[in-house]
């Protein structure tokens, strides 16, 4: 199922208009708002153009996962320019570990 709500958050995080992406993936501001909100469902072709100009996999959009696991790694989408990979080291597993034991954290992780 098509993940509108994700597509809103991936709009905002990229500090962008309902436009400004519309205009980028050749649609009208109101299809665009449509997808947002729900009330359609875009077609195959313009789910995978909203992925590439998110820089996300078309995955993301069904899921809402921003990142995926790769050995010793995480790929982390969505934001910016495209997709970043870390390399998983022993301070980051650390680090994760320690926002993940505290549920009242609101620190984020220094990459």
């Amino acid at each position: 199922m098509f993940k509108n709500k994700e597509l809103k958050n991936l709009r905002k995080m990229n500090h962008l208009s309902q436009s400004e992406v519309a205009e980028k993936i050749g649609k009208s501001q109101q299809s665009y708002a449509f997808y947002e909100t729900g009330r359609v469902t875009p077609d195959a072709d313009t789910i995978s153009k909203l992925a590439d100009f998110f820089h996300v996999p078309v995955e993301y959009l069904f899921s809402n996962k921003l990142y995926t696991m790769e050995e010793n790694s995480i790929v982390i989408y969505g934001r910016g320019s495209g997709p970043k990979k870390y390399k998983l080291t022993e301070k980051r597993l650390k680090a994760i570990q320690a926002l993940l034991d505290d549920d009242n954290s609101s620190n984020d992780i220094d990459f």
